[in-house]
């Protein structure tokens, strides 16, 4: 995996919409139906916060805010993943728990956070069963409710 570049814009596009058409399809969900923000990415690719592999098949953003929906001060740094696409002919090969395993091993904070639709159970059974995350509290975009997970990282005491 490496930094994105604006270079990439095209080619995370076409992941997405892949990746939403076989949500639609393989899940029948529809929380990628939104038309691809490239004004957000190229704005989070300038911060770099985008990662892509050569091969275009897999990308994920990291931010370092939380969404509007969720704020958590308690001591720990952390990364906020978000977008994370594994193009259809990569997936269920364990690509997505190799990528969380890299993510993980590579970040130098304390945890890792992100969120799901809660009433995706597909992703619950990934993250929290297979890849241990834990949930640690419920939020809201509109009436659409959203599981905040998370895994420690690093080991060390809150500072308060």
């Amino acid at each position: 995996m490496r930094l994105a570049t604006q270079n990439d814009l095209w080619a995370i596009q076409r992941l997405y919409e892949t990746c939403s058409k076989n949500t639609q399809q393989k899940y029948n969900l529809d929380h990628w139906t939104e038309p691809f923000d490239s004004d957000g990415y190229k704005f989070k690719i300038e911060d770099k916060l985008v990662y892509i592999n050569d091969e275009a098949t897999i990308s994920y953003i990291l931010e370092t805010r939380y969404p509007h929906y969720f704020h958590i001060n308690d001591g720990y740094t952390y990364r906020y993943l978000k977008k994370m696409m594994v193009h259809p002919k990569l997936q269920d090969q364990g690509w997505g728990s190799k990528i969380l395993q890299d993510i993980e091993d590579s970040l130098d904070v304390d945890v890792l956070r992100m969120d799901y639709r809660s009433e995706f159970v597909h992703l619950r059974n990934f993250y929290v069963i297979k890849n241990h995350y834990t949930v640690i509290g419920i939020g809201y975009i509109g009436d659409m409710e959203v599981t905040l997970i998370e895994k420690h990282l690093n080991k060390k005491e809150r500072v308060l």
